[in-house]
């Protein structure tokens, strides 16, 4: 067998090239947008899991006190674990909160179950309630600020339950019918005024610090849903003030290395 010969057996045929070229072509058109996809995947996954996890888990409050109003009218009145002071927000149910129950945190305008004058739980409020309860819960009792006088009311359970019939008298659209039945007449006139403020309130429009601070709670076993002063956080407020030292004569600033900036 001659080189030539030789040469020419051990180079490899053109077909087979071309083979081997469409192999790998076939395998990295279908390769390559396999992984993209999957890492795309992969992030998707990765944004997507958090929101999920996040909707899943509701904001819960605990009911930690419960007891009636001392004017033997068989009212109750409860505390929050958070320490939030709250307030029956479905009269017609008659069936209250317990000590101890779990409390779902939601905003009112997406309930839609309050019991109706008809027995139904199908009821909401109306856009108008919401603005009046927001100014009831903003400038009601509140467990933030405990200490406060509710309309000359003192701050104990007399401010709370101001607080609390002025909310029924928004809800029943008649403040001076639902407060009338307080023990005493300075409280039957600071609820009464708080209900009348609120739908004032409601009436021109709401807005201010007031919006959005009522939270409702929803109890277990269809039992009477609670409101809430949903506690906003505020941005620090005070003065800034700036001590310049000079490296120039002190005497030209009257000895003084507190001054304004108009002289800096």
């Amino acid at each position: 067998m001659n080189a030539c010969t030789t040469l020419f057996t051990h180079v490899p045929s053109l077909s087979s090239n071309l083979r081997k070229r469409h192999r790998c072509f076939v395998l990295l058109s279908w390769i390559l947008p396999l992984l993209i996809g999957s890492a795309l995947l992969v992030q998707l996954y990765q944004l997507w899991l958090p929101r999920t996890v996040f909707a899943k888990e509701s904001e819960t409050i605990t009911v930690a006190d419960r007891k009636d109003f001392p004017d033997g009218r068989n009212i109750p009145q409860w505390m929050g674990s958070n320490g939030a002071f709250l307030y029956c927000g479905d009269e017609l149910n008659k069936t209250g909160a317990q000590y101890g129950d779990t409390l779902a945190v939601m905003n009112p305008e997406d309930y839609h179950s309050l019991r109706t004058a008809d027995g139904a739980n199908n009821g909401s409020y109306s856009e108008r309630q919401l603005k009046a309860l927001d100014f009831i819960l903003y400038h009601g009792a509140r467990g933030d600020q405990p200490e406060n006088l509710i309309y000359g009311i003192s701050a104990d359970w007399r401010a709370r339950e101001v607080t609390q019939f002025a909310i029924w008298g928004v809800l029943r659209g008649d403040p001076h019918l639902v407060t009338t039945v307080l023990p005493e007449t300075s409280m039957a006139r600071a609820a009464e005024a708080l209900a009348k403020d609120a739908l004032a309130y409601a009436d021109s429009g709401g807005g201010g610090p007031e919006e959005g601070s009522a939270k409702l709670l929803v109890p277990p076993s269809n039992r009477q849903v609670l409101l809430f002063m949903a506690t906003k956080t505020e941005a620090p407020k005070g003065q800034l003030k700036i001590k310049k030292h000079s490296a120039l004569s002190q005497n030209i600033f009257q000895e003084k290395t507190l001054y304004s900036l108009d002289k800096a």
